[in-house]
């Protein structure tokens, strides 16, 4: 009793196809030869989590518990080809290996996923004190190796004043003190981004032109999570039997290893490398007032 499973699963399917052809006397040409081009681009992308909760009350006692995993995956492939100066006109796009100037192939490949666990607990006490503890880890698999999972802590708790028996009030009718903290994390940046790569170049041997490969750039084998941390005191209020009520907010948020890139001197091969480097805070107070 109170023992409740559920799960959710979503796809997403992506189909993207692009056709081009100018012929040499379109406006676009300008007298030049016809162009064509194919773009071909799929994406597929799946969601799978599934919640396991427990809900009890004994007394004045309310329990709440909830386990949730959580499985995110998205592949993507691309394939593009062009050309120009086409022996006809007539097949348009359909014949790009006939094609006799400025022939490109292009192709592409990106999967990421990401894992997740959640482990939360809520207690209440007579609808006037309430806690709550949770715990997130997430692995990301476009971090670098030994970096991929982060753990992200949260405790908030509240206490409704209004609903203690010391508290007699005319005007106000509902009162709520709460305080929060909560860390969560960021690691938006594109496959791949901790591996080296490689990019084809050319060398000349003569008069004869030779293909090759460079390094693409450099890469920080080091990159992890960009955390962000948030303290939060707030009060909830309602006035004249809530014909007006209103929130009082003061929190403040520090980000840290902040997921930038980094100039780099053209020397190294590379002009810029991703580093979890500087951090951000911010604070205010807020009011919000409703009639």
């Amino acid at each position: 009793k109170g023992l409740k499973l559920r799960s959710n699963l979503g796809i997403d399917l992506d189909q993207g196809r692009r056709r081009e052809y100018y012929g040499s006397k379109t406006t676009l040409r300008y007298g030049r030869t016809d162009y064509a081009a194919k773009q071909d681009i799929n994406k597929a992308g799946i969601l799978w989590d599934n919640i396991l909760s427990y809900n009890t009350e004994i007394n004045k006692h309310s329990i709440n518990g909830t386990f949730v995993t959580s499985y995110q995956q998205q592949n993507s492939n691309r394939f593009s080809a062009s050309g120009e100066g086409f022996p006809g006109e007539g097949l348009q796009d359909w014949n790009l290996a006939s094609a006799t100037q400025n022939v490109i192939i292009g192709s592409g490949y990106e999967k990421w996923v990401l894992g997740s666990f959640l482990g939360r607990f809520q207690y209440g006490f007579d609808d006037r004190y309430q806690i709550n503890l949770s715990l997130r880890a997430d692995g990301s698999s476009v971090l670098s190796k030994g970096n991929k999972w982060g753990y992200f802590p949260a405790v908030s708790a509240a206490w409704t004043v209004s609903n203690e028996k010391f508290f007699t009030s005319n005007t106000i009718n509902s009162l709520k003190i709460r305080s929060s903290y909560g860390v969560v994390g960021n690691s938006a940046i594109a496959p791949y981004a901790t591996l080296a790569g490689t990019s084809q170049t050319t060398y000349n041997f003569g008069d004869v032109n030779y293909f090759g490969y460079k390094l693409a750039g450099l890469v920080n084998k080091g990159l992890g999570w960009e955390y962000s941390k948030t303290l939060n005191f707030g009060v909830d209020f309602g006035l004249i039997n809530n014909r007006i009520s209103g929130t009082l907010e003061l929190y403040k948020a520090v980000t840290s290893d902040l997921l930038m890139q980094r100039s780099l001197p053209e020397f190294t091969g590379s002009s810029s490398v991703f580093q979890n480097i500087g951090s951000t805070s911010n604070s205010g107070f807020e009011i919000m007032l409703r009639s």
